[in-house]
């Protein structure tokens, strides 16, 4: 994977790191109720105050390395 990072819910927000193909990389992204956060390798690389209200049902959708309605690449695991 390479190029933005990107988290979206009712608007976007996205790192300006990158991600090279073919370096290992862990992201991960945190929501406590008030902040978003993104970590990358153990860093904060991006916050933002959003007050949200994401889904908790078991048939809602999530989307890792792709966006509702993009072409369908998404985030390939090895």
């Amino acid at each position: 994977m390479a190029g933005d990072k990107l988290f979206e819910s009712n608007g976007i927000n996205y790192s300006s790191s990158n991600i090279n193909n073919g370096q290992w990389a862990h992201t991960l992204v945190s929501y406590d109720g008030n902040k978003l956060k993104l970590y990358l390798n153990g860093n904060l690389d991006y916050e933002n105050q959003i007050i949200d209200n994401f889904p908790e049902s078991p048939s809602s959708v999530a989307f890792i390395g792709n966006s509702w309605g993009a072409n369908n690449d998404f985030f390939q695991v090895k």
